[in-house]
């Protein structure tokens, strides 16, 4: 079978910026998941085709074996093609492949309109779609539906909503002395922010429109932002590998270590024992799952926080997609988890049949 596999950054999402504009944790997190993924079909025995950046081809990752396999067809994008070009050149390499898998970045949209434009070419990616999509891609949209079905989640406002009424009422109740801002639709820590209540109130205003601009609130920068109280507790994820009838198979939990910068980087992540007392909140996310729609496929993965003090689970937000849990899963895993992802789309899967 010929597996293809795109991950956006590495994939020539960025071909219109120059070497020196491409965030080198994006790169490096990108390359990564790349390396995980091709590294795994290609142990399966598929043959594997990857869009790659032509600037990546004297890169570590194109020497590895995987990549170098005659079994592994390596599609390069030359640099500076226009995003509508590279986008018909992923269209027609996707349709030569017998099943593809998408890596990319809910940040204005990316995923949302790749897999709209991939699907309306009659290719069916192994990734979400539907309404599980679009209320996990949109953190304005998570957060409603989980209030909705009275799921632990921190309150959301749009930024072009926010009053100091809503600070108030939420501080009265959660105690926080920080507030999140970031991307509605947004990815890792891109575009991420923790602000006081001074620094939180010079934001809003910098993002109002000149007294020139006759704009409505929706239109304001602000709306293109959410902004939470920040949870106190201990960051992990839970990601799960989704079967052909739609359902999740939970993966052990992983922490996450967080720097202080303001984009809040990962800086670490460590299994969580599946024999710890501390396991994954399974009938938590199952609710959250149901409430999120139809259409989940593939790799999902859930940010949550614990928060020992009382023992509280949150969720934090939903990523339709591949997430970077998946090398230290894969690492831990007895078997092959990445071609588990291939092998769960058929109905006569069994399930994991690896170990941790």
């Amino acid at each position: 079978m010929k597996v293809g596999v795109l991950e956006w950054v590495c994939g020539g999402g960025l071909s219109e910026q120059t070497s020196s504009q491409i965030q080198s944790e994006l790169l490096h997190e990108g390359a990564a998941m790349l390396a995980c993924l091709v590294d795994g079909f290609h142990a399966a025995g598929h043959q594997v085709s990857v869009p790659l950046d032509a600037r990546l081809a004297g890169h570590e990752l194109a020497a590895r074996d995987s990549f170098s396999a005659t079994s592994t067809e390596l599609i390069m994008l030359p640099l500076g093609q226009p995003s509508d070009r590279i986008m018909d050149r992923w269209i027609r390499w996707a349709q030569s492949c017998d099943q593809t898998l998408i890596v990319a970045p809910e940040c204005d949209g990316v995923l949302e309109d790749l897999l709209a434009r991939l699907t309306g070419a009659g290719v069916s990616p192994i990734n979400a779609q539907g309404s599980f999509l679009v209320r996990s891609a949109d953190k304005l949209a998570t957060s409603q539906v989980l209030a909705a079905a009275e799921l632990p989640h921190p309150p959301t406002v749009s930024a072009a909503k926010l009053t100091e009424r809503w600070c108030r009422d939420v501080q009265a109740s959660v105690s926080n002395e920080h507030w999140v801002v970031k991307p509605r639709w947004g990815a890792g820590g891109d575009g991420l922010s923790i602000f006081d209540d001074n620094q939180l109130s010079n934001w809003l205003r910098s993002q109002a429109p000149l007294p020139s601009e006759q704009v409505s609130a929706e239109q304001h920068a602000s709306e293109q932002f959410v902004v939470q109280p920040r949870i106190s507790g201990q960051a992990y994820s839970c990601s799960a590998i989704v079967d052909a009838a739609g359902r999740p198979h939970w993966l052990p939990l992983v922490t996450q270590e967080f720097d202080n910068s303001p984009a809040r980087q990962v800086t670490g992540a460590q299994l969580v024992d599946v024999e710890s007392r501390l396991q994954a909140p399974g009938e938590l996310l199952d609710r959250a799952w149901r409430a999120l729609g139809t259409g989940a496929s593939g790799w999902v993965g859930f940010d949550l926080h614990f928060d020992p003090s009382n023992e509280r689970w949150t969720i934090i937000e939903v990523n339709p997609r591949c997430t970077t849990s998946i090398q230290l899963l894969q690492r831990a895993y007895s078997g092959n988890l990445v071609a588990e992802i291939l092998a769960a789309q058929h109905s006569s899967w069994p399930g994991l049949q690896g170990h941790w």
